[in-house]
C-alpha cells in the first residue's frame, strides 16, 4: 500500500488514476475513504446550510474526490440538501482548478461565475 495520505494534487502511487486535467489522484487505492465512518460532519453544518438557504443561496460541493463522495452524502442526512448540488471532479471529468470544473459550477448553481463563493 503507497503511503500517500490520499490529500495530493499529484499523486506518484501506482494505484493513482488519471482524469482528463492529467492530474492523478490516489483516493481509489484507499477504500477507507468510502465509508461514512472514515469521515466526520461538522455539529453546526445542517443549521449553517438551512440558513444559508433561506437567505436564498444555492449550496452545494465541489470536490477532487472521485464518485464515492455522493454515497458519503447520502450517508448523513445533514449533508442531504447539498446532493442535487454536488460537482465531482471524477463524474465531471475536470478537477479544480481547472477552468471547465468551474464552468460546470455555474451551470449547477444556475448563477454567473462572479456571484459564485467558493470555500
Amino acid at each position: 500500500m503507497p503511503s500517500c495520505p490520499g490529500r495530493c494534487a499529484t499523486c506518484p502511487c501506482s494505484t493513482a488514476t488519471a482524469d482528463t486535467s492529467g492530474r492523478r489522484t490516489c483516493w481509489t487505492s484507499r477504500p477507507a475513504f468510502a465509508s461514512p465512518a472514515a469521515w466526520a460532519v461538522h455539529p453546526d453544518a445542517a443549521a449553517v446550510i438551512r440558513t444559508l438557504a433561506d437567505r436564498g443561496l444555492a449550496v452545494g460541493i465541489a470536490s477532487n474526490f472521485d464518485a464515492r463522495l455522493l454515497g458519503l452524502v447520502d450517508a448523513f442526512a445533514q449533508l442531504a440538501p447539498l446532493r442535487s448540488r454536488c460537482a465531482v471532479s471524477s463524474l465531471i471529468g475536470w478537477r479544480k482548478p481547472a477552468r471547465e470544473f468551474f464552468a460546470y459550477l455555474t451551470q449547477l448553481a444556475g448563477c454567473p461565475a462572479a456571484q459564485i463563493l467558493h470555500v
